[in-house]
């Protein structure tokens, strides 16, 4: 009787969730649907330091590449999430008589700044997402209480805008003066002027 061992192997699936202008920014709270080869699809969050665990992948052949999808169903606040679903083809190989994970690719959905890498036996996906921005201009216009036709030129205003920033502003000859830009990086604070 002659007995061989069976050939086994499998590699873990990671996923970490940072900022795309600033990668060592980790962001906690986005939400994936993720599908592993042979399994059903399960909802997956990132923890505070932007990781989730996605899970282990069993490897029985090396012949067939494994399919990963990956879809972001919820972004952390004040980011954008992918739009479409992510689709990583997984290439497998035998190394000393076990089965490894050899290559990794994205091949559909992939958005700029996200990667995949395989270190060890951990294929580690990398989705970098944009902070939502915007901003508002601020204009003030001095006219006269009985006649708004009438605009006033050399009113002088102190101005506080939201960011801390004091200044002192004048009115044009058409009464107006521009008072800045406001950049909006959270849509939960209220901003404050103050204008005297």
């Amino acid at each position: 009787v002659v007995a061989n061992k069976k050939i086994t192997g499998d590699y873990q699936v990671q996923l970490e969730k940072v900022d795309k202008d600033d990668q060592t920014i980790k962001l906690q709270g986005a939400e994936f649907e993720v599908t592993l080869p042979g399994r059903e699809t399960e909802t997956k969050t990132t923890g505070a330091n932007g990781i989730v665990d996605l899970g282990t992948v069993q490897i029985t052949d090396v012949d067939q590449t494994d399919t990963i999808t990956i879809k972001e169903t919820k972004a952390p606040e004040g980011y954008n999430k992918i739009l479409d679903t992510m689709t990583i083809e997984v290439e497998k190989q035998m190394v000393d008589g076990i089965y490894l994970a050899k290559s990794a690719t994205i091949t559909s959905g992939g958005v700029e700044g996200t990667s995949v890498t395989i270190e060890g036996n951990v294929i580690k996906i990398v989705v970098a997402n944009k902070l939502v921005t915007g901003n508002y201009q601020l204009q003030l216009e001095k006219v006269d209480k009985d006649d708004p036709t009438i605009k006033l030129q050399g009113a002088e205003f102190n101005v506080t805008l939201p960011n801390g920033s004091e200044q002192t502003k004048t009115t044009g000859t058409d009464g107006i003066v521009s008072l800045g830009t406001v950049t909006i990086t959270e849509i939960d604070n209220i901003d404050t002027i103050t204008i005297e």
